[in-house]
């Protein structure tokens, strides 16, 4: 990894930027209208293991199980809690823009539906060249297209291992160079991966390999 890369490929959702109060903000926007957050965290996990969770999506289910809620209304506010609850760690922006000043180009591969992910990465006012969205848990054909477009190897930064597991299941460390996240307390710093990854605690610690 001593040589410089054309182009860093980072995962959005607890690498670059997390909701500081995972989503009990987001209950607390409907508990007003009598839902139990018990119900609405069943209910989230629900949108998200049946498809790509979003507030429109989330709301939509609401609605089908027979509650009765001012729903433009409570979709504002649950717009609000997610700019207000988005946290952009600490080095994150000044870790991109010195990627960026080397000339180095930065995409963002984020899974989940794609409005909702680009509200977030909106309002993180983070900056990139590129963005692409896909399925969580399917980012391997996205890093295997984008790292057909440079003659350098790709390198590609998630904090969680699943993700970089199947991508080193399709490509070698000579298309595609891995590199785990692992932020202290981060929720997926204690599993176990099943290659072997570059393994950093903060992104400040890619910037000595970006050096010619």
């Amino acid at each position: 990894m001593a040589a410089m890369q054309k182009c860093i490929a980072f995962d959005f959702d607890n690498t670059l930027a997390r909701a500081t109060d995972g989503y009990v903000g987001l209950f607390a926007v409907f508990q007003k209208d009598g839902m139990s957050e018990d119900y609405l965290k069943k209910t989230y996990e629900a949108v998200k293991e049946a498809s790509q969770f979003s507030i429109e999506k989330y709301c939509d289910a609401l609605e089908a199980d027979g509650n009765h809620f001012p729903r433009q209304e409570r979709q504002v506010e649950a717009e609000e809690w997610l700019r207000e609850s988005l946290h952009v760690f600490p080095e994150t922006r000044a870790v991109i823009e010195t990627i960026r000043e080397k000339g180095i180009q930065v995409i963002i591969v984020s899974g989940g539906e794609r409005s909702y992910q680009m509200k977030k990465i909106a309002y993180s006012e983070i900056r990139y060249d590129e963005v692409f969205i896909t399925h969580i848990g399917n980012k391997a054909d996205t890093i295997q297209e984008i790292s057909g477009r440079f003659a350098s190897p790709l390198v590609y930064v998630d904090d969680r291992p699943m993700e970089l597991d199947r991508i080193r299941d399709k490509m070698s460390d000579e298309t595609v160079l891995t590199v785990w996240l692992r932020r202290p307390g981060g929720k997926y710093t204690n599993d176990v991966a099943e290659h072997e990854h570059i393994i950093i605690s903060n992104l400040t610690e890619l910037l000595p390999f970006l050096e010619n």
